[in-house]
């Protein structure tokens, strides 16, 4: 027994414990080494790994040959680990093929592709705004429909609305915020309802509801309603008999105060059906809506379309203006007899030979009203109507300056029409398509109707406000500045 004692193999000493990370397979007695994988991970210092294969830290380097193992590495085949990114990582850039080694398999991929060069990327110059609505398009939006008399309503399911803060009619209105790429509001329910009758409070306000006389269903009072945005009308909140076409024309809808409709004329902003003022309520869907204008589509501004020209760079009205009210619904004085005109500093429209018996004392934008002279060459403006705070263009537009007539000026020279700058602006080839409106005198009386344009500018000069006089034979223009304002001359609107 002692001889087969001294005979037999020593022990191997080691961790004998198979959930311990250092576990020794051939280990025959436990030494009290065990420890876990997690206590040894966190013992392994900066730069160094724990490779459970050989039981100790080792240096990230050269866990990419283990052995008896080569090439199988401790983070998975062909990666080690980062500790300081925390992942797992190539081991070594020209392993293509991630076995841990560079081998001929490499080498044979990479000859597969060697001598092609992919194109750089295409980058645009500016960086591309892949948003809904650019930061700030709100407040943009908001500031221009403020400066156009408007005030935000508020928010409802997601669509901004504006109440007009002066009476305007539906035509208007809807003009305008098409302008702007909303429309007057269309409402689907009765909550809607309700929140725009308790939000604009005790006012008339048109919405846009209103009755396709085209339309195969239309018929009165009560056929062909629609809304502008040409979506199914599924709600309706008419007051008791409501529509009933009672003035006659009456193919728009209003919200009476108590949230009730009603039908009215469209171009009625001043005189509702009890007499009160009418307002209007628009709505954007987007906060930063796409208008789709552009230079040569007509301009709707006190319901009369005006044409428009692009001429080099600048867009014209190609046409004398004849609204007898500022962009924000201020009337001008009209009918103003030689005996007031001749004293009076208000802003004041006329037009050729006028009489009040004309159009049986209709106001002049009123559709039964057809003067001849304002067909021909619009309105004539004193000098206080354009030195007013107030805007006599539409939104966006306004009263040319004489830099910008000088624009035009010079782009006639150098488009042949050099020596005839007058015929130019007379030709239906520029399209500026100048008309002979004359003027009238600070005395009242009209001169040189159908013989001269007479045009103001919005600048002023050492003696007044600059001016243009020319006709078809004008070769080169002259300016003067005249001190009275009390002339009374057309006036041409550009676009800001």
């Amino acid at each position: 027994e002692i001889s087969e004692l001294y005979s037999a193999s020593s022990p191997t000493f080691g961790c004998t414990d198979t959930e311990a990370c250092n576990f020794q397979p051939g280990a025959d007695l436990n030494d009290g080494s065990c420890v876990s994988c997690e206590v040894l991970a966190s013992a392994c210092g900066e730069g160094t790994v724990w490779d459970s294969t050989l039981a100790q830290c080792i240096s990230i380097a050269d866990t990419i040959y283990i052995e008896p193992f080569a090439c199988v590495p401790s983070c998975g085949e062909g990666t080690v680990w980062d500790p300081v990114n925390e992942e797992c990582v190539i081991a070594i850039p020209a392993d293509l093929n991630y076995d841990g080694c560079v081998t001929v398999a490499d080498l044979l991929e990479l000859l597969a592709v060697h001598g092609t060069c992919p194109p750089y990327p295409e980058w645009p110059d500016e960086p591309t705004d892949t948003s809904d609505c650019p930061p700030g398009a709100f407040d943009q939006l908001q500031q221009d429909l403020n400066g156009e008399g408007w005030s935000w309503l508020g928010e409802y399911n997601t669509a901004q609305y504006f109440v007009s803060t002066n009476p305007i009619s539906w035509d208007n209105a809807q003009s305008l915020a098409v302008a702007y790429g909303g429309h007057l509001v269309v409402i689907d329910s009765q909550d809607e309802n309700d929140w725009i009758s308790t939000s604009v409070g005790d006012e008339y306000v048109w919405i846009g509801l209103y009755q396709d006389t085209s339309s195969a269903e239309y018929s009165e009072p009560a056929g062909g309603w629609a809304w502008v945005n040409g979506t199914e009308v599924t709600y309706s909140n008419w007051s008791g008999i409501e529509p009933n076409d009672n003035i006659g024309l009456s193919n728009a809808c209003q919200m009476y105060s108590n949230g009730l409709w009603n039908d009215a004329p469209g171009d009625d902003f001043l005189d509702g059906s009890d007499g009160r003022d009418i307002y209007a309520v628009i709505e954007f869907s987007s906060a930063c809506p796409t208008p789709d204008w552009s230079c040569g589509d007509p301009v709707t501004y006190w319901d009369y379309d005006y044409a428009t020209v692009l001429i080099g760079d600048q867009c014209w009205f190609a046409e004398n203006l004849r609204t007898a009210h500022f962009s924000t619904g201020e009337g001008l004085a009209q009918f103003v007899p030689d005996s007031i005109w001749i004293d009076s500093t208000e802003p004041s429209v006329s037009y050729h030979n006028e009489s009040i018996t004309d159009c049986g004392g209709f106001l002049f934008e009123n559709a039964e009203c057809t003067i001849p002279a304002i067909e021909d060459y619009g309105l004539l403006y004193n000098g206080y109507a354009l030195s007013s705070p107030l805007a006599l263009c539409p939104s966006d537009w306004h009263v040319a300056e004489k830099s910008e007539f000088e624009l035009l000026f010079t782009w006639l020279l150098e488009h042949g029409w050099d020596g005839a700058v007058g015929q130019g602006l007379f030709s239906h080839e520029v399209g500026f398509n100048a008309q002979k409106g004359g003027y009238r005198l600070h005395n009242g009386a009209f001169l040189q109707t159908d013989e001269f344009a007479c045009l103001w500018t919005n600048s002023v000069g050492p003696g007044g406000r600059w001016l243009i006089q020319f006709n078809e034979t004008t070769e080169e223009m002259l300016w003067l500045d005249y001190s009275l304002q009390r002339h009374g001359l057309s006036v041409r609107c550009i676009k800001d």
